[in-house]
């Protein structure tokens, strides 16, 4: 079972079997980004430069993402800081080896990346997986970090419950038909009109996770399934201890748009629709506390009526909440 993929919808994206993209496609990518790749730990990694003058403020993605899903958010930052995103290996077109998908791994990509970088202090802003890279970095070199921000990804999810959340929320997300899946274009305008705040920068992360073939797109991901599955595991059994971050925190969190999940399953499912509802309301309830009691100079921000990808939907909310958190001393 594709864990992960409860709650991150673009995990889904992986297993749709469509065909190759082969209508005149005539899509640029308009971010403001140069893209690079650097050499470190035996692998290419591809990161994007946005630009910027001042300290390095570096964004990475969550699980089945690049770093083209920031296209929007990140050039938000550049009148302060020098802006990047790190894509992590097995995914878009960063290397995708057989090995290296464990934690401490990512890390030590993570920090060859800035030490090739000539890099000394680092802002972290990570999205879904990519929180528990933020936390093992801060833990292992807290010296090199000066403030992390976590979007909607402050949770440790090898507590208790967690599964049995997962597997019910699943239940409540919506998902494409058959019929949408059979080629990239109606799978792509199928997450345009259901899918809240899709822009520019869901489409070039979407095309970004892509196989490409003589025809354009193919439906298959371009990351191995074993290595999706890895990463899953890494996720669910890596365990977060918030009491090692000793600098400034800033931690995002979205509801999920559970009251909207539940109003869309038919009657004769409500109840069991507002049975889960109220479970993953109590397990993140009991995430945000614990994070609270434990990282002793975090603040914590809650969005109602927002999805896990509450940068995309809620851009201008969030920038809103990061700009004065990073000026701060």
């Amino acid at each position: 079972m594709r864990i992960i993929r409860l709650i991150i919808w673009q995990c889904l994206l992986m297993a749709l079997p469509l065909v190759a993209q082969t209508t005149n496609d005539t899509w640029v990518d308009k971010s403001t980004h140069t893209e690079k790749f650097v050499k470190v730990n035996g692998v290419s990694l591809e990161f994007l430069d946005w630009g910027g003058q001042g300290e390095a403020l570096i964004f990475l993605a969550g699980l089945g993402n690049t770093a083209h899903i920031f296209d929007n958010l990140a050039p938000q930052f550049t009148n302060h800081f020098h802006v990047l995103g790190l894509t992590r290996r097995g995914y878009g077109r960063s290397d995708k080896p057989q090995t290296g998908y464990d934690i401490n791994t990512l890390v030590d990509d993570l920090h060859q990346f800035l030490g090739a970088m000539g890099i000394k202090r680092v802002i972290l802003v990570g999205h879904s997986f990519a929180g528990v890279e933020l936390t093992r970095f801060a833990e292992l070199y807290p010296d090199q970090v000066d403030k992390l921000v976590y979007l909607d990804c402050a949770y440790s999810f090898d507590q208790p419950g967690t599964m049995e959340v997962f597997t019910r929320m699943d239940s409540l997300t919506p998902g494409p038909s058959p019929e949408t899946r059979t080629n990239f274009v109606t799978l792509r305008d199928w997450f345009r009109n259901n899918r809240p705040g899709w822009n520019d920068a869901c489409e070039s992360d979407l095309r970004n996770t892509r196989a490409k073939s003589a025809g354009g797109y193919s439906g298959h991901s371009s990351t191995p399934d074993s290595v999706e599955e890895t990463m899953e595991k890494e996720d669910l059994q890596t365990h977060c201890d918030y009491t090692k971050l000793t600098m400034p925190v800033l931690a995002i969190f979205a509801d999920h748009q559970l009251d909207k999940l539940v109003r869309q399953v038919d009657t004769a499912s409500r109840p069991q629709a507002e049975q889960t509802r109220s479970l993953a309301r109590s397990w993140q309830r009991g995430q945000i506390e614990n994070f609270k009691r434990q990282a002793k100079r975090s603040q914590v921000a809650e969005l109602a009526d927002t999805d896990h990808f509450c940068f995309i939907q809620r851009q201008a909310e969030v920038v809103r909440l990061i700009q004065p958190f990073l000026e701060q001393p």
